[in-house]
């Protein structure tokens, strides 16, 4: 075993094969491809056909064309081109499949794992370096986060793990050729992802502090290190050049405005989240939160070893000593650049953190159970605690993708839209009215789907190039735009949608569902120059508010309104909707509700069945407690002149009992129709 544990194979192959084997588990369940995910690939599908200029280009001067063959730098603006050169070989064996966008993440990662164990056996020793090494191959939130890579995570990882590693052989041979291949990683790092420069920043910093003369290696090394880091970030620096630093352009525009207490309440949150389950990734699956306890857990977990690793360790060995130091200052200095920063920072940012709690938590461990035997069933227990949660999450996580098919964003109708889109026979005249499907459409469809986004960040009454709706509408064509619940700019579609049911085109509209039955997508086919009623008014919002006495009337099985202006319903309830306007176009019915804890404890899932007249509407379940919207499309031959009964019943309530002589069934808060276009 020993000897296994200092060749390093053993458990670098462990530690990875694990981490392999939860990434296939979970790309096995087929969420859909999202936006981001795909832009980072979208460069790969274009050269898989085509040695011209890329036309759905988004950051400009990011592809160059040396002997009129054209090749990416960059896939955004701080973004490097790594995973559309990792992905071309593949696309061009089997054409660009989901999967393969997600095992080229797998192998790109994997790079982390590698880089782990081989910084952490140098310093700190076989054993811990392969609980580090597992710690973080384990890991829900470095898994999810790297295997469906909207972020190019996986990119920025394959660098800091080739970092790490080759910062060891560095340390080992102290020679040119280790130096100069550390320069390249610490290159590639920066040019797969800019603002890690900030964690290589921080660990140099943290190295001049702790290591001093002995940090200072010979010139000649620190010019081959530039060499390599030149080489290695050449892409970035060429981009950089020809836009005229476009990069750090776009950082001096981007600006946090809200106070920096509540940017640190919500990023000290998502680091919490982040060290075990992100709730970016959880929300594919519409997972819940983590549980308080798990929430302080692993940050004050974190907190302790970098304490202990700062002012704890005076007993240890010199070089041991240096070397803990130094990984919690890098730590300290990396997470304040992220917490402090007025640059916008979400929940994948912090993902860069994690690899150094790993590390700093296993080092920890390692120096109190050398110096104290009672510390060695504490230690095993904290790993213990750790391996089950991240086991559960892994779990829960798979099932809940296998259940829902991947809910808004990443839901797998996806594919479905992609199919439908691919047979139009003109395929230039599809225009996106929202952000998120641009790419992944283009992906889906091996480059045939050539579509492009007309909306406005600006205004809601024009599209990108400030003409009015009604020119797009005259104009005919095929617009798509997500569902109510995962628009990324609502005002626009609202716009065009206000516009279009003003000037009443001949249209087809087709819907796609997530399996869950809420929109996904919908399609609104328009025939060219067919406007009916261009200045006509369009139907206006039907909403039965709770909180308003004057309905008592049009509802049924509901209590009188509570002091917060919903209403408790009982088992069976109804509501009368006038919707004689929308008869030409219509309805989208929305019910807001909210699903009391108590009553999920006594009664169990809730199931919400719905009917519209005689017309039944797909049901809805629940089984955890908290805010849900019940959406449902109404067609428009349902409707008719006289108001409409929509019929509700759930599965079960909770009896009258002593304390409360009423049928509990669910909260209401409104009832909504609107017209569908």
């Amino acid at each position: 075993m020993g000897k296994l544990l200092r060749d390093g194979r053993g458990p670098i192959g462990i530690a990875i094969g694990l981490y392999w084997l939860w990434g296939a588990l979970l790309i096995a369940q087929k969420p859909g491809l999202q936006d981001d995910e795909a832009l980072l690939v979208v460069g790969a599908v274009h050269m898989r056909h085509s040695a011209g200029p890329f036309e759905l280009l988004q950051t400009p001067d990011s592809w160059v064309c040396p002997l009129d063959h054209c090749i990416p730098l960059m896939s955004a603006s701080y973004v490097g081109a790594v995973k559309e050169y990792a992905a071309l070989p593949f696309f061009l064996w089997s054409g660009p499949r989901v999967p393969i966008v997600r095992i080229v993440s797998l192998l790109l990662a994997a790079f982390l794992i590698w880089g782990i164990y081989r910084i952490s056996a140098e310093f700190l020793g076989d054993r811990a370096a392969a609980l580090a090494a597992l710690a973080i191959a384990i890991n829900p939130a470095f898994v999810n986060m790297t295997v469906f890579d909207n972020n190019a995570v996986a990119a920025m990882m394959a660098g800091l793990g080739l970092t790490g590693g080759l910062l060891a052989i560095y340390q080992q041979r102290k020679n040119l050729a280790a130096a100069f291949a550390l320069g390249l990683a610490m290159g590639f790092t920066v040019w797969a992802r800019a603002n890690s420069i900030w964690i290589l920043a921080a660990g140099f910093i943290a190295g001049l502090i702790v290591f001093r003369q002995r940090f200072l290696a010979p010139i000649r090394h620190w010019i081959a290190m530039a060499l390599g880091s030149l080489l290695g970030s050449a892409p970035l620096l060429a981009f950089e050049i020809i836009s005229h630093g476009f990069t750090w352009k776009v950082q001096e525009a981007l600006s946090e405005s809200g106070s920096m207490a509540t940017l640190l309440r919500s990023r000290i949150f998502w680091f919490a989240d982040t060290l075990i389950s992100d709730g970016e990734h959880r929300r594919m699956w519409a997972g819940p939160l983590l549980p308080q306890w798990q929430l302080w857990l692993f940050p004050c977990l974190t907190a302790a070893a970098i304490l202990l690793c700062l002012f704890g360790s005076a007993k240890i060995d010199t070089r041991l000593r240096s070397f803990v130091r130094a990984l919690a200052i890098t730590s300290l200095a990396t997470g304040a650049s992220l917490l402090f920063s007025r640059l916008p920072v979400a929940e994948h940012h912090l993902i860069v953190l994690l690899p150094l709690a790993a590390m700093m938590i296993i080092a920890a461990c390692s120096i109190l159970t050398s110096a104290h035997r009672w510390m060695r069933p504490i230690s095993a227990g904290l790993l213990l605690v750790y391996g089950s949660c991240a086991v559960y999450w892994h779990v829960a996580a798979i099932r809940g993708l296998k259940a829902t098919g991947g809910v808004g964003l990443w839901s797998n109708s996806v594919l479905e839209l992609a199919r439908y889109l691919d047979q139009k026979e003109r395929p230039e005249q599809v225009k996106y009215l929202d952000w998120g499907l641009l790419n992944n459409m283009y992906v889906l469809t091996d480059g045939r789907l050539k579509a492009y986004e007309i909306y406005s960040t600006q205004s809601e009454d024009a599209d990108d190039q400030g003409r009015p709706w009604v020119e797009q509408i005259r104009g005919g064509g095929v617009f798509v735009l997500h569902g109510p619940d995962d628009q990324a700019y609502p005002k626009p579609t609202a716009g065009f949608l206000h516009a279009a049911a003003a000037a009443r085109p001949v249209r087809r509209l087709h819907t796609i569902y997530q399996r869950n039955g809420q929109k996904y997508a919908q399609i609104l086919e328009i025939e060219p120059n067919s406007i009916r009623g261009a200045g006509s008014v369009p139907a206006q919002i039907v909403r039965l508010q709770m909180s308003d006495t004057r309905l008592d009337d049009r509802l049924k099985g509901f209590y009188s309104p509570e002091g917060a202006g919903f209403r408790w319903t009982r088992r069976e309830f109804s509501a009368t909707l006038d919707l004689s306007d929308m008869e030409a176009t219509g309805v989208q019915l929305s019910v807001r509700l909210y699903i009391p804890e108590s009553i999920l404890r006594k009664a169990g899932p809730l199931t919400l069945f719905a009917s519209a007249g005689s017309h039944t509407l797909n049901p809805e379940t629940w089984s955890q407690p908290g805010q849900y919207v019940y959406r449902r499309e109404l067609e428009p031959g349902w409707i008719a002149s006289e108001p409409v009964q929509m019929s509700f019943r759930l599965n079960k309530a909770v009896p009258p009992t002593a304390r409360d002589q009423r049928e509990l069934g669910i909260v209401v808060s409104e009832i909504s129709a609107e017209p569908l276009w």
